[in-house]
């Protein structure tokens, strides 16, 4: 064989090699970001979830609070009303 050859055919696959190597760090940091944003999504998800399950007790709380409220004024009015009629 000619060193000519041999050289160019070893050129090529150190060239392949080193195509491959930076492609194979490439991907791999590209899987270490998605893994990294998919944890920070978790955590803001997480977040979120909280926050809607505090929204939701606190209108329970206040929907609790204006039954209270009505049921009060209802009372308020049934002694008004059974006053003026005893009157």
């Amino acid at each position: 064989m000619d060193w000519n050859m041999v050289l160019t055919i070893g050129g090529y696959l150190l060239g392949i090699g080193v195509v491959y190597g930076t492609l194979k760090t490439r991907i791999d940091n590209v899987d270490k970001q998605n893994n990294c944003i998919e944890k920070r999504m978790d955590g803001i998800e997480e977040r979120h979830t909280a926050a809607i399950d505090g929204i939701r007790t606190e209108v329970r709380e206040i929907n609790a609070t204006l039954n209270q409220l009505v049921g009060k004024i209802d009372w308020f009015f049934s002694m008004y009303k059974d006053k003026d009629n005893n009157e």
